[in-house]
């Protein structure tokens, strides 16, 4: 974790005010420990991504397939295809920039 986040989580405990809710950057955003560090401590977030950030299913476990015993092991993989966490915009539906 980033010393930034890691002081501010500090601060979060020691102070006598719980933040309502922890906004961050996509430069925080695609920290998946940063992610669960949140979780673990029940605060509600709203995180920036970048738009390569994929996710599956809850229940859906990783499939580990067999070793052939030639060169490294294969790695676990999934046998869905994952979703988007983000979507990209329609064509035409930008709004306008605010003044």
């Amino acid at each position: 974790m980033a010393p930034r986040a890691r002081a501010a989580g500090q601060r979060e405990r020691v102070g006598a005010v719980k933040a309502p809710v922890v906004v961050a950057d996509a430069g925080y955003g695609v920290s998946t420990p940063f992610r669960h560090s949140l979780e673990e401590r029940a605060l509600s977030y709203v995180l920036a991504l970048t738009g390569k950030e994929v996710a599956h299913e809850l229940d859906i476990e990783p499939h580990q397939p067999d070793y052939g015993g030639l060169g490294p092991p294969t790695l676990a993989r999934y046998r869905t295809t994952p979703r988007a966490l983000t979507r990209p915009r329609r064509r035409g539906s930008c709004r306008r920039p605010l003044r």
